[in-house]
């Protein structure tokens, strides 16, 4: 018995010496880790149901995760998932190697590993990585690509000179640029290499209000799409807003499962994209 416990207090001590301080939980804060728009579920999350559910209740669904490495015991090497603290689940094995090895990468540099994350809690619990395997570069925005895509209107003249921008004679032509948010009273105007170029839909955007709060800088991707036989379309990708207690589903968005890409739709369950 004697044994075991002083193994015990050596795996606790080890634990302590290789986990970083506490992450706080609010996505208010700038991540270490590059961000994806398509999620990551996070592997066994329904035995962390209570700590999810504690987890959602006191910050909601759009959080701060920390990623760390287990030293000991019998997931010895699986890359954990933890929210303020609490465990939630592991990086599924498919993905563990990449992750592990920029959390080490980042740990070498004095970094914790972090990225926001999706909370779903109700009878299961499911966890939703928003951060890619590699360090977060200085040039991208502050506000998270999670769930909304928002159509930008376009001020006159601002779609010709946009779609000469892309400088292609393609018929099909993407480009992701750097653009910012900023308050015209009322409406939410989109600032594109320091020129205004159009308007945000009247609406709430809780997220990007949030953010303005905390003094943090709107930065967003904005998205220029040419296709044939359409006219040109522009839009920001920002955050949703937070749901409303009652409110129903959220709408769909693309997340990887063992491995596949699949429609999330909480009301409807996974599907692959051809489908809907």
């Amino acid at each position: 018995m004697k044994l075991f416990a002083r193994r015990r207090a050596a795996d606790r001590a080890d634990s302590a010496r290789t986990r970083p301080a506490a992450i706080g939980a609010s996505w208010l804060a700038w991540p270490t880790l590059a961000e994806r728009s398509v999620a990551v579920k996070v592997a066994g999350t329904n035995h962390y149901r209570n700590s999810a559910q504690a987890i959602f209740d006191r910050y909601g669904d759009l959080v701060m995760a920390a990623l760390t490495i287990e030293a000991r015991g019998t997931y010895a090497g699986a890359v954990r998932v933890e929210v303020a603290g609490a465990v939630l689940g592991h990086v599924p094995h498919g993905a563990a190697d990449e992750y592990r090895n920029v959390v080490e990468a980042l740990a070498k540099s004095t970094l914790p590993c972090t990225c926001r994350a999706e909370l779903e809690v109700g009878d299961y619990a499911d966890v939703w990585l928003h951060g890619r395997p590699e360090p977060r570069s200085t040039d991208e925005p502050f506000l998270p690509p999670i769930d909304s895509e928002v159509a930008v209107d376009l001020d006159e003249g601002q779609a010709r000179s946009l779609d000469e921008s892309l400088c292609s004679r393609a018929k099909s032509k993407t480009a992701d640029r750097l653009a910012e948010l900023r308050q015209a009273g009322s409406i939410w105007r989109v600032v594109l290499a320091g020129s205004d170029i159009g308007s945000l839909a009247p609406g709430n955007y809780d997220r990007v209000v949030q953010g303005r709060t905390a003094g943090f800088p709107l930065t967003c991707w904005l998205r220029i799409a040419r296709r044939p036989q359409k006219p040109l379309r522009v839009t920001v990708a920002i955050p949703r807003d937070a749901p409303e207690p009652a409110s129903p589903a959220h709408t769909p968005t693309l997340v990887v499962v063992n491995g596949r890409l699949m429609l999330r739709d909480p009301g409807h369950g996974f599907s692959p994209p051809a489908d809907r």
